[in-house]
This record gives C-alpha cells, sequence and structure tokens, in this order.
C-alpha cells in the first residue's frame, strides 16, 4: 500500500478497507464516505446492529456479523482476504443504557485485542485506532502527551485498548494511529446524546430536564472528525502517533443549549439543576490547540458550534428521524 503525501479523495479508489462498530455515529458515516471515495468496505457489526444509519449501502457492503470478542480468527481471515486499512471504532460504554463494565471490558479490551490479531494476519497496512477523549479524564487544553488518568469504567477500558494497540505497533511491526475524538455531535446521531435531546423536546414543545450545566465540552461536528480518520489512513510517518480531534475550545453545556434554542427560537424551558450530575461526571474536559494534528495529520476542525448545530437541526427536521 503506497501512502500519499497529502490526503485525497482519490486515494481510496479500489482499497480494501474494514470498518468495525460500522452501525454507530462515526462508524455508519465513515463507511459512507469510504464508498464514495470508491473503497471496497467490509464492515463487522454485531446481530442485534439497528441498521438504519446504513440504509441505502447495505448492498454495496460486505457485511460480517460477528461478535469481536469471540470468533474464529483465522477463518474470519481466510474469508475477507487482504486489507489496506483497518478502522477499529467499536465500542461499549458511550451509551448510559449500557454502563456494566465487565460487558465494557469484553467489548473495549477483548474486543480490541481480537480485531488487532485479525489486523495482524491480514497485514494491514494501517491500523487506526479510534479512542475517546475520556481515556485522559478530567482537564483542560489536553494535550497528547498527557498522562491517561480515566475516572470511568469506560475510560479505563478504552485506555486499555489504546495501549494494545500501540504495544502490537512495537511488537509486531502493525502500523497503528491513534485518534482521540472529544464530543461528537451531528446528523444521525442517537437520540439519548444531548444535543439530540435538546433538538427534539424544542420541536416537541417540551421542557427539558438537565444537571446543572456547568460541564465543559470540547463539541466537535461529525464531518470534521470524519475527515482525520481519512487523513490518518492516507499520510505517510505518523505511524504510532497519537491524535487528538477536537476544537481546542471549551463550550459550556448551559452555552451549547442556550445556542440551540436560540436557533430554533424555542419557548421550552431548561429546567436546569432538575438532574443530578453523574458520578463519574467531568466537570470539563477539552481537547489542547490541535498543532500536532495540525502539523502532521493536515488536519484542524473548521465548523463552528453555531454552523454545526444548525446543520444537526436541518438534518433532524428533514428526516424526523430517531432511535433509542
Amino acid at each position: 500500500m503506497n501512502f500519499l503525501k497529502s490526503p485525497n479523495n482519490s486515494f481510496f479508489k479500489g482499497l480494501r478497507v474494514v470498518v468495525t462498530g460500522a452501525g454507530g455515529h462515526l462508524g455508519s458515516q465513515l463507511a459512507h464516505h469510504l464508498l464514495a471515495h470508491g473503497a471496497h468496505v467490509s464492515v463487522f457489526l454485531r446481530p442485534s446492529t439497528d441498521l438504519w444509519r446504513l440504509e441505502g449501502i447495505t448492498k454495496q457492503l460486505t457485511i460480517y456479523h460477528t461478535d469481536l470478542e469471540q470468533f474464529d480468527i483465522e477463518d474470519l481471515a481466510k474469508k475477507i482476504g487482504g486489507v489496506d486499512v483497518f478502522y477499529h471504532l467499536a465500542a461499549v460504554g458511550v451509551n448510559p443504557n449500557c454502563q456494566d463494565a465487565s460487558v465494557m471490558i469484553r467489548a473495549n479490551v477483548t474486543g480490541t485485542h481480537n480485531a488487532l490479531m485479525l489486523a495482524q494476519q491480514l497485514k494491514v497496512g494501517r491500523f487506526i485506532y479510534c479512542g475517546s477523549c475520556f481515556e485522559y479524564g478530567a482537564g483542560e487544553l489536553l494535550s497528547e502527551d498527557a498522562w491517561p488518568t480515566p475516572v470511568s469504567e469506560y475510560g479505563a477500558s478504552k485506555v486499555a485498548g489504546w495501549v494494545l494497540a500501540n504495544t502490537f505497533g512495537r511488537k509486531y511491526g502493525l502500523p497503528v494511529v491513534s485518534l482521540r475524538p472529544f464530543t461528537l455531535y451531528g446528523p444521525w446521531e442517537s437520540s439519548y446524546r444531548l444535543v439530540s435531546q435538546v433538538i427534539y423536546s424544542c420541536i416537541d414543545g417540551k421542557d427539558i430536564k438537565l444537571t446543572d450545566g456547568a460541564q465543559g465540552r470540547d463539541f466537535i461536528f461529525i464531518d470534521d472528525a470524519l475527515e482525520a480518520f481519512l487523513n490518518a489512513a492516507t499520510l505517510e510517518g505518523i505511524e504510532g502517533q497519537t491524535f487528538n480531534v477536537g476544537t481546542g475550545t471549551s463550550v459550556t453545556i448551559k452555552d451549547m443549549v442556550a445556542l440551540i434554542m436560540q436557533l430554533m427560537q424555542t419557548k421550552i424551558e431548561a429546567q436546569w439543576g432538575s438532574l443530578p450530575n453523574r458520578l463519574d461526571e467531568l466537570r470539563i474536559i477539552s481537547a489542547n490547540n490541535p498543532s500536532k494534528a495540525r502539523a502532521q495529520l493536515q488536519w484542524q476542525a473548521c465548523t463552528t458550534l453555531e454552523m454545526g448545530l444548525q446543520k444537526t437541526i436541518d438534518w433532524v427536521y428533514a428526516n424526523k428521524r430517531t432511535i433509542t
């Protein structure tokens, strides 16, 4: 696989790409983009995965309904053949309805280990690990070289996956690149996520219960994040590196909700403090200025929060789709 010196949509034409977690918000949109760029895309999905985000492209995908925590690596490797780029996005723990620590560890640690062993056997040209900002723990302007100090089982399991990925890179020469998205939002997001909750409440004219809203978050629009993941496959000399995928700006939940209400010209009430903060709630978490990503990944976020929220609102009105 010959890496380009700069990102180019034609790079993916004819390449064989695997995406785990393709039923999720980021993974599904990545699959859409890769197909549009001419890649041959294979996706790993749990048998129970709702395919609503993949409607219209399922016939173009090679779908493997498999559980990454337990599958025959050699058998699957024979079925897949060769792979140029392997995106590992599958994870458990973002959904508040699935907070079982043992489930998260099996999915995010054992599942990642199995994905790495499969990628090694397939002799992939690039393995891209999707980490999480929650690997860091609380902090503002967090840099990629900050020592991980997670405060939740989810964050700890993602750190373990990141350590495994980099261990495979050092021990076996697997070309690994790690990306840590901050607070993703945008079209196709699940309704349990905060931005979607607020938008749907505004549409329905229902007051919304919220925590105190003082938490600071680095909101990153889905299209900007996708560009970072596409670039991570095309650039040479970034193997073994970890990149934050964030804007470098912290916005409070209160300010974000106020902006949605302003854009939607709503009269609903945000009932601040009517819900308790979670035990592992981070008061603030944001990326540093994306200088490393700009220099080595040739990427930085270009969508303002107002622009991204307006695009999300427009999409919800146009599609009227919701998922639990």
